[in-house]
């Protein structure tokens, strides 16, 4: 006779909360800039190397310090811990980015418990991915954050960057 001994464990797979999908073919689908100096202008529906449905970015102010752009509640507001969401999306540099070496820190947060400082290469297409997850109760908010944050790689004047099929795909324990 079959039967479940105290040892069996049950599993099943983790249930999707949320699923964000841009789409910057006419705004910037509450990707707001964050603690940028001067304006950060966004444009919509751009085509970069060949590729449409980009949002460019173009900052007008030398950058002193860490800014980008945020999604403010882009979490579901039903977190739990266990929970986990991945945020992935393209980016394209181009523009004074102080020099032309890697931008040596993008800085990806999702500030319900995740993020990843990453070279990326300027002229070329990149695809970033961050795991995030939640691991104490209480302790997150709903925001994703997309940030240059090294001195030294700051955008500048004219420093532009384009960003498309961003997707964050929110799983729950329960």
């Amino acid at each position: 006779m079959l039967g479940l001994s105290p040892q069996t464990i049950l599993t099943r797979p983790p249930i999707v909360k949320a699923d964000y999908t841009s789409d910057f073919t006419s705004d910037n689908n509450n990707w707001d800039p964050i603690s940028v100096t001067g304006n950060l202008t966004q444009t919509f529906n751009q085509t970069v190397a060949g590729s449409a449905g980009w949002m460019k970015n173009v900052y007008d102010t030398n950058q002193p310090n860490t800014s980008g752009i945020i999604y403010t509640n882009l979490l579901p507001s039903s977190q739990e811990v266990g929970d986990f969401a991945i945020l992935k999306f393209k980016i394209y540099l181009d523009g004074d980015w102080d020099g032309t070496d890697n931008v040596t820190q993008l800085s990806t947060q999702l500030i319900a418990g995740g993020s990843i400082e990453t070279e990326i290469p300027q002229d070329k297409e990149t695809e970033v991915y961050i795991t995030s997850n939640i691991t104490t109760a209480g302790f997150y908010n709903r925001h994703a954050q997309i940030r240059f944050a090294e001195s030294g790689d700051l955008p500048q004047a004219g420093a532009i960057f384009w960003i498309k099929d961003v997707s964050c795909i929110t799983y729950g324990v329960s």
